[in-house]
């Protein structure tokens, strides 16, 4: 009986949300689930390529955009609890692809950020997206740790 409590209380703070949030939380989790499979099979060059052309936000001219830091930071939130709630792990890079993705929809100017850094003779990556130029979904003082990656999507090399 006890095992019903958690799922009654998740439908219960779903339904707490606002239906425009309800809906960007189902968008992120199915974001979430087909990015796990397409980066592993496409590659992040021709996802992000795919992801650029459907958000473009004259695309979506004539829908309010979520501009105030306030939206954002719910999209930030939302893409967070939907990849909590997965049955499979999601990294980073899933998180701040579904992110950017979903803002540009929403006509927030926002970009993609990759970094690498060298710890214990190891490579480590990150991903994060930034707004205006502030960092929205990770900590500022983390991502200042990685030296920025100067990546050119495809179709947009110098």
């Amino acid at each position: 009986m006890s095992e019903g409590v958690p799922a009654r209380g998740r439908i219960a703070l779903l339904r707490q949300l606002p239906w425009r949030h309800r809906l960007l939380l189902l968008q992120a989790a199915a974001l979430l689930t087909a990015l796990r499979v397409l980066l592993r099979t496409a590659g992040l060059r021709r996802v992000h390529a795919v992801l650029n052309r459907s958000a473009r936000p004259a695309a979506f001219a004539g829908r309010r955009a979520w501009s105030s830091p306030r939206e954002v930071q719910a999209a930030v939130h939302l893409v967070a609890m939907a990849a909590r709630r997965l049955p499979a792990s999601t990294t980073c890079l899933h998180r701040s692809l579904a992110l950017w993705w979903l803002l540009r929809r929403r006509g927030v100017d926002c970009e993609l950020r990759l970094g690498a850094r060298r710890q214990d003779e190891r490579f480590d990556a990150h991903a994060w997206v930034e707004c205006d130029g502030e960092v929205v979904n990770d900590d500022p003082h983390k991502v200042r740790e990685y030296v920025p990656l100067s990546w050119h999507p495809a179709g947009q090399r110098p």
